[in-house]
């Protein structure tokens, strides 16, 4: 029989951590981490904020667009994207999260001049 520890050890290689009450959750998966590179090499300026909402993204559990809000009060839900604001308005941050299975789709990082020609919601379907 295997001990608590390494179940719980199993536990933590596929994403899932186990809390005080011993119960299991799933830690946030964040799909594709080269778009935020992408933009950060593309947007600078954007670069320390694309950073900190990966990081806070990453190990955050949101079961709902309400939990979120209460990190992100901004983060709006469009169609199937959720979209942020990044530094300050300047960009949007475009995902799609899949609360039940704690993943979240990195679709686009635009400025807001980009994102206002809405080209983007025909890109990635959001409405169909």
């Amino acid at each position: 029989m295997l001990s608590p520890d390494v179940i719980a050890g199993v536990f933590c290689c596929l994403g899932v951590v186990k809390n005080l009450n011993m119960s299991y959750y799933l830690i946030m998966r964040l799909i594709d981490r080269k778009r935020i590179l992408e933009a950060i090499a593309k947007y600078p300026k954007a670069g320390t904020q694309l950073k900190d909402w990966y990081l806070v993204m990453k190990h955050g559990k949101y079961q709902n667009l309400i939990e979120l809000r209460q990190t992100y009060p901004h983060a709006d839900q469009v169609g199937r994207a959720t979209v942020f604001n990044i530094k300050g308005n300047h960009y949007r941050l475009i995902s799609s999260i899949h609360y039940n299975s704690q993943t979240v789709f990195i679709l686009e990082v635009l400025t807001h001049e980009e994102y206002n020609t809405n080209a983007w919601k025909k890109t990635w379907s959001v409405f169909d």
